[in-house]
């Protein structure tokens, strides 16, 4: 007899939880923007150290002379231009700040 009403307990609580579920998706679905809009900053911030991690390569590159001071302007502003463009977009993504 317990058995029985432990099942018929745990079934009631599965459609109970099933009928009201559709009352927390909104909850749910912002959970998951933010957890996603997280993951875009931390790929954001993976790019910015990898584009300033190539800018010092090109930078020792041009001091051992195994690249021409021409694509050495090229590459510098190339990666230069991709840097601020992702410190830009880290920096919308920012929460504001609270005073």
């Amino acid at each position: 007899m317990n058995l029985g009403l432990l099942t018929s307990a745990a079934m009631g609580l599965a459609v109970t939880a099933w009928v009201f579920s559709p009352l927390f998706a909104r909850d749910a679905s912002e959970r998951e923007k933010a957890r996603s809009a997280t993951g875009e900053q931390a790929d954001l911030f993976s790019r910015k150290e990898m584009v300033l991690a190539s800018l010092k390569d090109v930078e020792d590159d041009r001091e051992t002379d195994k690249i021409s001071e021409l694509d050495y302007m090229q590459l510098k502003n190339r990666l230069t231009a991709q840097a601020i463009e992702i410190m830009k977009k880290l920096d919308d993504e920012r929460p504001p700040q609270q005073s």
